[in-house]
């Protein structure tokens, strides 16, 4: 769960209810003898208790920095990018998401290799966003990475699906310089 940002009221919840049916065509259901009873639930202004001991959190990760990050990376086209320089083989993780996670990271939290692996990586939520498991995420994928990147900041990397002709010749090598801590 990212947020959650209320309970519906009664009242609203068989609003919406009967905005579905309405939307469906379906009639509303006939109760059964294996319902579960009926508790009427707290008014707004009704305090509700709760027993603090009881709440426990658990992965508590970063979302909002790599979250962003991630957004600007799209919006920047930089995936795609990649991906048209990128050589197809057997790895697990493509390429350009190694990429993306050397980038977010020296945008996020700029440290080593090691500490993107050991710590940074696992405390985030790129995981999900990125759909690469925590295991794969490794030093030496992480170098070879950059090994990846360094001709290409030397290359004009120009893709045809971009609209500005200024960033097509210089989004490449900033990447690169910015993904492998020269910048």
């Amino acid at each position: 769960m990212v947020a959650h940002l209320g309970e519906l009221a009664r009242s609203e919840q068989s609003g919406w209810a009967q905005l579905g049916r309405n939307l469906s065509g379906k009639q509303r259901p006939s109760a059964s003898l294996f319902d579960p009873p009926h508790y009427d639930d707290p008014s707004d202004d009704e305090p509700v208790l709760v027993d603090l001991r009881g709440v426990r959190l658990e992965r508590l990760r970063d979302f909002g920095d790599v979250w962003t990050a991630l957004g600007l990376w799209r919006l920047l086209g930089l995936d795609t990018l990649l991906a048209g320089v990128a050589p197809s083989g057997r790895e697990d993780i493509a390429w350009p998401v190694v990429a993306a996670i050397l980038t977010i990271a020296r945008f996020c939290k700029p440290s080593s290799e090691l500490h993107v692996e050991t710590t940074w990586y696992r405390g985030t939520a790129l995981e999900d966003l990125l759909g690469v498991a925590v295991e794969k995420v490794h030093t030496d994928r992480l170098y070879e990475g950059l090994d990846w990147l360094l001709p290409l900041s030397r290359a004009s990397v120009r893709p045809t699906t971009w609209r500005n002709a200024a960033t097509r010749a210089t989004a490449a090598p900033i990447v690169c310089k910015f993904a492998s801590g020269w910048w």
